[in-house]
């Protein structure tokens, strides 16, 4: 680290010079006298010290450190001038859960020059540091040393600020926070009940993953390609919670539009958040059950009530809600496909060996990748891993239009976390469906063909393009593609055969995580009111320290217990008042917020750091 802060004095002083140079800048302003003493000289892109037989990191580097911090002083980085231009230089900051290593230097070296350099053009520079503080890291690193997380973050923090000091990076202390002080996390719940307010911040049981080393719920991206906690690296197991959740869908179309903006972004990027996203329109068919009950009939149209992301009741479920983004293709339909979790996978009417088998596909899926691109809107994937990983359920649905039985199949590429967790298989036209078709020697019918040709009579592979015209598709033979998907779905809607639909492969953000160090989560759970927010007035609510007297003898222990946070275990901090009806037998909700909700708004705190009345006043935002 010591050779690595020599560097980074060296480049903040070499590249001054070439930047310097051409912006005509007068060289006074990018080597002050304090630097540039008799004991240094210049020769070609490096500052060396005259008479140094060698490099002595400790004797140069604290001769040096104060001279760097020094350097560029408020009376050339425009903060005197309210004409001057403003320069934002925002760097990730860091979490608390040890030292600073090389891969900070390096990014913190950089962005440390580039602040340093538009100081010296005259511009009004932020240049801001904190501390990710809260978190499973930090948690985790206090646990196996038998500490508390406030002592090691807290000493960890000043051990990190050390490091940065001794570097010669210059921030904006007077900015600093960390996101486990009160005074900030009464903003992060602040925020989180005006979602709330507004119907954004929700709880739902809900099919979730689960680390069972670390005992809490865990984002889809925080699980690795090998279906591993990218923390513990324990196998992770989905699991039936309710959970709380932050609507981040509802900006979906918004998010779409806004990379259409991002015309400095490297291409590739923009496409990784786009397939992110994963926007696709298409169609939602209602498919009625038909062994279900002997009152189900065939071609029934009747839907039941649904919640979107919301396995249906087992219990009085008739029809399977299946989407494609392939209306026209409807009448090449030899199946439906639904994922291994589906709610229909609960009838009654499952045999128990294929509910043996059904568990032994679950057992597989886990150890393979649970963030897989195989999502039900990906119809045009041509990785055919483990699509004929399938099994008949014994099940039937309809066909909409003909009536005909259509078997039902768990299949390891459909995902539950998208659509409906069920597609319509038109093996003719499409890699997987055609793979599952050939696996279980399913029927193979065309409905696309070349303009101006019939249907093959054996296709050989499936045909995937999507020119030409429908073929044996009864009323809509003939129609040219391109024309046949609206004809197509404004006949089904108009027949109650579903309705158009919108989907995301980007979910809401599930924020609760069953652990001790991090954001208490402010809601009050109540028999009468049910989920109530705390009040404004009430914030913060704080995090009880782990030897207060509501942890009685011996403390808090963090482990916590299955599916439940450590903070449940505090009944006296838990029980509390409704604030809207005053019942005294309320519960606070005992979980904690995934800290990357902490660390989605720093940048705008810093902005009005120690305002107590807002989380950052209205005129300094629009000043910046």
């Amino acid at each position: 680290m010591s050779y690595c802060a020599r560097n980074m004095a060296l480049f903040v002083g070499a590249d001054a010079v070439k930047l310097v140079t051409a912006s005509k800048i007068k060289p006074s302003l990018a080597f002050p006298r304090a630097m540039l003493s008799q004991s240094t000289c210049l020769r070609g892109n490096h500052i060396q010290e005259q008479n140094s037989a060698a490099y002595v990191p400790k004797a140069i580097e604290a001769k040096w450190g104060s001279a760097v911090t020094a350097c560029t002083s408020t009376s050339t980085d425009g903060r005197n001038s309210k004409h001057a231009r403003k320069f934002y230089a925002l760097s990730m900051f860091p979490y608390p859960s040890g030292l600073l290593h090389m891969g900070h230097v390096r990014v913190y070296t950089i962005c440390d020059t580039v602040a340093r350099f538009r100081a010296l053009l005259g511009d009004k520079v932020i240049h801001p540091m904190g501390w990710d503080a809260f978190g499973l890291p930090a948690e985790n690193a206090a646990v196996e040393r038998g500490i508390e997380p406030s002592t090691w973050t807290r000493s960890n923090i000043a051990a990190m600020k050390q490091q940065m000091l001794s570097l010669g990076l210059k921030y904006d202390w007077e900015k600093s926070f960390a996101t486990c002080d009160p005074e900030y996390y009464r903003w992060t719940q602040w925020l989180f009940t005006q979602l709330h307010a507004k119907g954004l911040a929700y709880r739902k049981e809900a099919s979730v993953n689960w680390d069972p080393v670390d005992k809490t719920v865990l984002a889809n991206e925080q699980v690795g390609s090998d279906g591993r906690s990218w923390r513990s690296g324990a196998l992770v197991e989905k699991r039936m919670l309710k959970q709380w959740f932050l609507g981040i869908t509802s900006y979906a179309d918004r998010l779409v539009a806004g990379l259409d903006t991002l015309d400095e972004w490297p291409k590739h990027v923009v496409d990784m958040q786009r397939q992110w996203i994963g926007r696709s329109e298409g169609f939602e068919f209602n498919l009625a059950l038909l062994n279900r009950t002997a009152n189900a009939k065939m071609g029934s149209n009747e839907t039941q009530p649904r919640s979107p992301g919301n396995p249906d009741d087992s219990s009085n479920i008739t029809h399977v809600a299946a989407y494609t983004t392939r209306a026209e293709t409807i009448f090449g339909a030899s199946f439906v496909a639904v994922a291994c979790d589906h709610a229909v996978l609960q009838s009654s009417d499952i045999s128990e060996d294929i509910l043996h088998k059904l568990s032994a596909l679950r057992e597989r899926l886990a150890l393979r990748e649970p963030n897989s691109s195989h999502s039900t809107n990906d119809e045009d994937g041509d990785d055919l891993e483990h699509v004929d990983d399938a099994i008949f359920t014994g099940l039937h649905v309809a066909h909409p239009y003909t009536g005909e039985a259509l078997p039902v199949y768990a299949a390891a590429y459909v995902l539950s976390g998208y659509g409906t967790g069920a597609v319509i298989g038109v093996p003719a036209h499409d890699a997987r469906d055609w793979a599952l078709a050939k696996a279980q020697g399913l029927p193979i019918k065309q409905v696309i063909a070349p303009s101006g040709q019939a249907a093959a009579e054996c296709l050989s592979e499936p045909y995937t393009d999507k020119d030409g015209q429908l073929v044996n598709s009864e009323q809509f033979t003939g129609i040219d593609v391109k024309d046949a998907v609206a004809t197509i779905e404004i006949a089904s809607r108009n027949l109650n055969l579903g309705q158009p639909r919108v989907n995301y492969r980007i979910h809401d953000w599930l924020v609760s995580r069953q652990r001790y160090w991090g954001t208490p989560i402010p809601m009050i759970e109540c028999s009468t009111c049910g989920d109530v927010a705390v009040p404004e007035e009430e914030l913060p609510v704080m995090l009880p320290d782990m030897h207060s007297d509501e942890a009685g003898h011996g403390g808090l222990q963090l482990a916590g217990s299955e599916e439940d946070s450590p903070l449940a275990t505090l009944e006296s901090w838990v029980v509390t008042q409704c604030p809207q009806c005053g019942a005294p037998d309320a519960r606070r909700c005992t979980d904690t917020m995934d800290t990357f909700v902490d660390s989605s708004w720093y940048y705008l705190r810093y902005l009005d750091a120690k305002n107590a009345n807002a989380i950052c006043d209205k005129q300094v935002r629009m000043h910046y």
